[in-house]
C-alpha cells in the first residue's frame, strides 16, 4: 500500500513539477517516510498528509517563480524542522520516563 502511495505521489510530482529533479523528489519521499516511521509519529494517513504538504510547498514555490534549488532547500528545511521536533519529543518522553522511576 505504501509503494502504491509513493508511486502516485511521484507521478503527481513529475507531472506537475517537471523542474524538480527525480533524485531530489525521491530523497524527500524517503526522508518523510523515515521521519514518520522511525519516530512512530504518523500512520499511512499522516504520511499522506505530510507528502501532500511537501507537494504543495514545492508547487507554490515553483509557481511563484522560485528557483528549483530554493524550492528544494525549503522542502529540506521542512523535513529538518520536523525531524528536530520528533527528536525533542522523543527526548522529552525519555526524560519523563526516567523521572517517574
Amino acid at each position: 500500500m505504501a509503494d502504491e502511495f509513493y508511486r502516485k505521489f511521484g507521478d503527481k510530482c513529475r507531472l506537475r513539477r517537471e523542474a524538480l529533479r527525480e533524485a531530489d523528489l525521491e530523497r524527500c519521499r524517503l526522508e518523510a517516510h523515515a521521519l514518520a516511521g522511525e519516530a512512530g509519529l504518523l500512520d499511512l494517513a499522516g504520511i499522506s498528509a505530510l507528502a501532500s504538504s511537501i507537494e504543495r510547498l514545492a508547487g507554490h514555490g515553483l509557481e511563484a517563480g522560485e528557483a528549483e534549488d530554493a524550492v528544494l532547500d525549503r522542502v529540506r528545511g521542512l523535513l529538518d524542522r520536523l525531524l528536530v521536533s520528533a527528536i525533542r519529543a522523543a527526548e522529552a518522553g525519555d526524560e519523563g520516563g526516567e523521572a517517574s522511576t
